[in-house]
């Protein structure tokens, strides 16, 4: 690899064990060494032949009334061998449903399929894939939902789709109609497409990180937020740059020792954003993520008996138990759990906290007995590679949210100060609407 601009080599043919052959395709950004590089064309005749043969992209589009079901439609779309490329929940106005179902105009059910497809948010997809146009086709069977459960009753219309109208999802009839289909949502001119459907309410924001999505958990993650009672109010696929990724995770720079490594992971590949809605969301929200690393023993243990750890550790075989005097950790678990003055004394001799286990990855395992439905538990691996970011404060929800969706957008007082007084304002900025970053607010 040759550095055209500083004229010198960059990199010999070495192995790079997390770039594999199906992430070279024309258009996708990859990360070598934290050098971010954007595949644009193939180097030579050959490798285009046997690269880009077969290659095609085309839109998943899911309708409004599967869109609670999107999480179980995304993993059959990535069981099904299809890269996610791009994604976007989005709001349609009435204007870009008439342009993108011209051909439909002269369909005695064209007003009320206009009605039916901007009642309520959408998800696009850019997939890519061999004969993607094809194959997603023939994955989402006939168009009328009662036919496809006699015909195709293994189809995702005859799966999740009512009748001819409300059939789950959308995909286009030929290669030249998916490139069409593909700019009104995804424009190359720069444009952002239809807008999202962020609420800016009740909000808190949640990120997918690169491995999970590259690993083909997003749909299974969004299905766990979903069927814990969480609704995904936006969502928007991003590949974030390294100096973007630092102001995001500013606040935690000098205080986690992992800085370096969370941000080297965030911008590592692409990862997806999320507006979640619930009653009192970050902290519900938090809960559910569970701890940022699934193998901490300061979060896992700070409550539990020696005796409960000596049954959890039964079931893991070759795992042994060591009693240590650990003042800093009864003390920070403690703190954790309101327990203060005379109360640690008390508390750290009935429930024996003087308890660490002396091999750190049999820790995960703790942890997903502990708390086995908290994402992080369920996706996660350790304290980088966690499976999602989460809004930590109650006063970030909105944060995060809104000027990451919408910039422009008026909102409280309280709210536009401290925007105003934060640097992470920019990054926030590039979520949701734009790949470039917006100026900080006067």
């Amino acid at each position: 690899m040759y550095d055209v601009k500083n004229h010198r080599t960059f990199l010999k043919r070495t192995k790079y064990d997390s770039l594999h052959l199906e992430d070279l395709f024309v258009g996708n950004k990859i990360t070598i060494f934290s050098r971010h590089l954007s595949l644009v064309d193939y180097g030579d005749q050959y490798t285009a032949r046997k690269l880009g043969s077969r290659k095609e992209r085309t839109l998943a589009l899911i309708k409004p009334d599967a869109a609670p079901k999107m999480g179980e439609l995304i993993d059959i779309i990535i069981n099904a061998g299809f890269t996610v490329t791009k994604a976007k929940m989005m709001a349609l106005s009435r204007k870009e449903a008439i342009d993108f179902y011209v051909d439909h105009q002269s369909k005695p059910f064209y007003n009320e399929l206009l009605q039916f497809v901007t009642s309520g948010p959408i998800v696009a997809m850019e997939i890519l894939g061999d004969d993607a146009v094809s194959k997603w086709k023939t994955l989402l069977g006939p168009a009328n939902s009662a036919v496809a459960r006699t015909d195709a009753p293994d189809s995702i219309r005859a799966n999740f789709g009512h009748d001819g109208l409300r059939n789950a999802a959308h995909g286009p009839d030929s290669v030249a109609s998916a490139a069409q289909e593909l700019e009104l949502f995804f424009p190359s001119s720069g444009g952002h497409g239809p807008v999202n459907s962020a609420k800016f309410t009740n909000c808190t924001c949640c990120i997918i990180k690169p491995h999970a999505v590259n690993e083909g958990l997003t749909g299974k993650i969004i299905k766990a937020i979903i069927s814990e009672g969480f609704q995904i109010s936006a969502l928007q696929m991003f590949n974030l740059e390294r100096a973007n990724v630092e102001e995001f995770y500013e606040i935690y720079k000098g205080v986690v020792t992992e800085y370096l490594e969370m941000v080297t992971e965030l911008c590592s590949g692409p990862c997806i954003a999320m507006e979640i809605i619930q009653p009192e969301p970050p902290k519900a929200f938090r809960d559910f993520c569970g701890p940022s690393d699934p193998s901490s023993q300061h979060q896992c243990f700070c409550c539990l008996p020696l005796a409960v750890l000596h049954m959890l550790c039964s079931e893991l075989p070759g795992m042994h138990l060591e009693a240590a005097s650990c003042l800093c950790l009864i003390l920070k678990c403690a703190g954790k759990l309101g327990i203060f003055g005379t109360s640690i004394a008390w508390n750290t001799s009935v429930l024996n906290f003087h308890t660490f286990l002396c091999m750190e990855e049999w820790l995960g395992e703790i942890a997903r007995h502990l708390r086995p439905g908290t994402l992080r538990a369920v996706f996660g691996k350790n304290k980088i590679q966690n499976a999602v970011h989460c809004t930590d404060l109650p006063e970030d929800g909105l944060l995060e949210v809104s000027p990451s969706i919408a910039p422009e957008t008026s909102l409280p007082a309280n709210s536009c100060t401290h925007f105003c007084r934060c640097k992470r304002y920019s990054t926030f900025s590039r979520f949701w609407t734009t790949n470039s970053l917006h100026p900080h607010p006067k």
